[in-house]
């Protein structure tokens, strides 16, 4: 470290403190400022070279040097000592099996019920310390269905994201964020007719509200789901750059729902960031690498349906989309129906809206009559993304089907957090706990 300063008394003392060196002039110190010829000027130098610094500031660590009369004092940046904070907090949670999480664009808790699921696995209790979620009906369900993932002290928060104070918001080890993919989504695009994701008029700013949480928050590690075609949007570059300057290592990748169980063919992109810190020897790699160790067959579709009788008033002629799908192929569109078997092996997306009976999300045929077709009920579209079907208790098809579809396949998450739990427990021991947080 090499300091240029104006000094006329030459001598100066080092303090060494446990988070600081403060240089402080006196006239019989131990230590003299060099000087050299710049420019045809003398400048005075402090130059500072000794491996004590390291045991004081990480390396590559971003310093604070604050200078007044008699007196320099260098400390680590309040970012560093926030880093050094959360991974601290997060090893010690891990080696006490207990971690807390908060969640943002809650929905009905499907990612957090995953979550949850696969720390248990793992032999890691997590909490939900905090739900944020602007629909209180899917807010309500949560808390009555999952309840599970609270305890007495769980801040519930019915509210858009951009309403909340940052700086009220307790600190977690972990934060799950599954942003509203309305504006990035191909549906999305169309029905807005949006130029580019940030243009949505309530979904479009989201990105900016959950960097501003997840910075006061400071989690040591952050989860982010979107559609794939997220990863190619401003606001997700906007997310890694801002992140990284945060101290995280980022791994993405785009996983598909049939991979893990579902038998939904979802694909979704998810971020995973980890504290730099903590991704001392590879941690991120080793985890991306367990996730997908954790692949397993798909559930076939016969093996999610209810026994409806052939007679019910779902059956139904749809002829508004048979006419639709005629009219959509003379015009050269490729909106086709999907009107699926009970020996079919998977399905497309169903999405939010999939209550309204939409043209080109599946439709279940009739077993005898194949002019009738139906939608899969709540039930089955929970089985079908591989949630608890108790998740959408009490709430109406309608209802139902919005949180399932605005959802996540549960199995999916479960392998994410079981695959954070393992590789942490086996990176972060005790034994290793010093020298990450020095790392």
């Amino acid at each position: 470290m090499v300091l240029r300063i104006d000094c006329e008394n030459p001598f100066y003392d080092r303090i060494w403190h446990e988070d600081k060196l403060i240089l402080r002039i006196n006239e019989s110190g131990q230590y003299k400022v060099s000087s050299k010829q710049k420019a045809g000027n003398r400048v005075n130098v402090i130059d500072i070279n000794t491996a004590k610094l390291g045991s004081i500031f990480p390396e590559n660590a971003k310093l604070r040097i604050a200078i007044k009369q008699g007196s320099i004092v260098i400390k680590a940046h309040a970012s560093e000592s926030a880093i050094k904070m959360r991974e601290e907090s997060f090893i010690a949670a891990v080696n006490a099996g207990s971690i807390t999480a908060g969640s943002l664009f809650h929905g009905g808790g499907l990612l957090d019920w995953g979550m949850h699921a696969g720390f248990e696995k793992s032999k890691i209790n997590s909490t939900t310390s905090y739900a944020v979620e602007i629909d209180s009906r899917y807010l309500n369900a949560s808390m009555k269905n999952n309840s599970h993932l609270f305890d007495a002290n769980t801040i519930f928060i019915n509210s858009d994201v951009a309403d909340v104070h940052t700086h009220n918001m307790a600190q977690v080890n972990i934060l799950y964020a599954g942003i509203p993919c309305q504006g990035a989504s191909i549906s999305g695009i169309s029905k807005n007719k949006l130029s580019f994701a940030e243009q949505h008029e309530s979904a479009g700013a989201c990105f900016f509200s959950f960097l501003n949480i997840a910075k006061g928050t400071n989690a040591a590690v952050i989860v982010i789901e979107n559609v794939k075609a997220y990863i190619s949007t401003a606001s997700f570059a906007v997310i890694k750059s801002v992140l990284g300057s945060l101290g995280y290592d980022l791994h993405t990748d785009v996983y598909l729902g049939t991979d893990y169980g579902a038998s939904e063919r979802r694909e979704r992109m998810v971020c995973i960031a980890v504290s730099k810190g903590l991704n001392f020897d590879n941690m991120l790699n080793e985890i991306a690498d367990h996730i997908k160790a954790c692949k397993t067959p798909h559930t076939p579709l016969a093996d999610v349906l209810e026994t409806l009788p052939l007679d019910h008033s779902a059956w139904k002629e749809v002829e508004y989309l048979k006419l639709k799908q005629v009219k959509d192929k003379a015009a050269g569109k490729g909106f086709r129906m999907q009107i699926l078997e009970p020996t079919d092996e998977t399905c497309g997306c169903l999405g939010a809206g999939y209550f309204k009976s939409r043209s080109t999300e599946p439709r279940l045929a009739h077993p005898t009559d194949k002019s009738l077709s139906r939608l899969f009920t709540k039930a089955e579209h929970a089985r079908i993304k591989r949630a608890p079907e108790k998740i959408v208790d009490g709430l109406s098809e309608t209802v139902a089907h919005q949180v399932l579809g605005n959802g996540v396949i549960v199995s999916l998450f479960e392998a994410i957090a079981f695959s954070i739990g393992v590789i942490s427990k086996r990176s972060l021991s005790y034994n290793k706990a010093s020298s990450v947080a020095l790392a």
